[in-house]
């Protein structure tokens, strides 16, 4: 019974959003529609939702719904994914694009989180390494499961000591 109502929930749900989100994205008649997704994917929606313009979350959105339409003349117009994308840029500059270009000081961005990830496994093998080194120079006998011996003058009283209250304590 319990996953009746789930099902019933899910495809409630799928049936209202579904077509929302179809009446929000416009349809190409001459088979454009692949390069209007991809376009709409990868250049950003400027209204500040931090988003694409095809996943606008707004359904009033002041820049996606003009941009969707100019991306759509473009396309009806012929242009190619460069040059529709060559004109978003030159009209609002580098923040229009889902991601940076890979090219110039751009690379840097691509490339920096690989060298990170190598350089803190340099570090993390140099000091496990090193931290390896001193357990086992600060105690030699720890290896054999043998008690190493505690330096300092009164290590014989200590033990005579130690084995005098165990006596006394059983």
């Amino acid at each position: 019974m319990r996953f009746k109502i789930i099902g019933v929930l899910v495809l409630s749900t799928l049936w209202i959003f579904v077509p929302a989100q179809a009446a929000g994205q416009p349809e190409t008649g001459d088979g454009g529609s692949a390069l209007f997704d991809r376009l709409s994917r990868d250049l950003m929606c400027l209204c500040g939702c931090n988003s694409t313009i095809k996943s606008c979350p707004h359904t009033d959105c002041g820049y996606a719904i003009p941009a969707r339409k100019k991306i759509m003349e473009m396309v009806g117009d012929g242009k190619t994914y460069d040059e529709v994308v060559a004109a978003f840029v030159s009209e609002r500059g580098e923040v229009a694009l889902a991601s940076p270009r890979k090219e110039g000081f751009n690379l840097v961005g691509y490339a920096m989180p690989f060298f990170a990830l190598a350089l803190a496994a340099v570090a993390v093998a140099t000091l496990a390494a090193r931290w390896a080194k001193q357990g086992a120079t600060a105690h030699p006998a720890g290896r054999n499961n043998e008690p190493a011996e505690r330096p300092g003058p009164d290590n014989g009283a200590l033990a005579e000591k130690l084995k005098k209250e165990l006596e006394e304590f059983e």
